[in-house]
C-alpha cells in the first residue's frame, strides 16, 4: 500500500506520478496483461463500463489504462458506460480524462458519448454532461 495522498487518485493516470522508480518485470507483465484485448477489441476498462463496475474501472485507470482506448467498433468505455446510464462509471471516466467529445463508431452510426445516453433514454447522464459543462465554463474544473 503506497502512502499517496487522495487528492493523488484524480489524476488521470496515477501511476504515472512514480515514474521515479523503475518498473520491475512483474509491473511490466501485470501491464501488458491489462492492456489485453478480447476478440471485439474490448480492454478490462471497456468490460468494467459494460458491467457498471466504478471500482474495477478505478483500477484499471489508476493501473494506466487509457481512457479513451476504442474498441474494433470504434467505441470507448465511456460510450459504453454512457449506453448503459452507468452514471458512477461515466464520473470516474471524466476523472480520468475521457474525452466528453470523441465520436465513436464507424460509418454513419459515428456519435458522441452523450448522443449514446440520449438514443438510450439515460436523462441522467444527459444531465450529468450539462453540470460538467458548467463546471468547465464557470470553474474550469471537471469536478463532477
Amino acid at each position: 500500500m503506497s502512502s499517496s495522498s487522495p487528492a493523488a487518485a484524480g489524476t488521470p493516470y496515477a501511476s504515472s506520478s512514480s515514474s521515479s522508480s523503475p518498473r520491475t518485470p512483474f509491473e511490466d507483465r501485470l501491464s501488458k496483461r491489462l492492456k489485453r484485448k478480447n476478440a471485439k477489441g474490448e480492454t478490462h476498462l471497456h468490460r468494467a463500463a459494460i458491467k457498471g463496475n466504478w471500482r474495477f474501472a478505478e483500477r484499471m485507470l489508476r493501473l494506466g489504462l487509457d481512457p479513451n482506448e476504442a474498441d474494433n467498433a470504434g467505441w470507448t468505455p465511456l460510450h459504453e458506460a454512457c449506453n448503459r446510464g452507468s452514471l458512477s462509471v461515466v464520473r470516474v471516466l471524466v476523472r480520468h480524462g475521457a474525452d466528453v467529445n470523441r465520436f465513436g463508431g464507424q460509418g454513419e452510426q459515428r456519435e458522441t458519448p452523450l448522443h449514446d445516453a440520449a438514443k438510450m433514454g439515460h436523462l441522467k447522464v444527459g444531465q450529468l454532461y450539462k453540470k460538467l459543462i458548467w463546471n468547465l465554463v464557470v470553474g474550469g474544473s471537471l469536478f463532477i
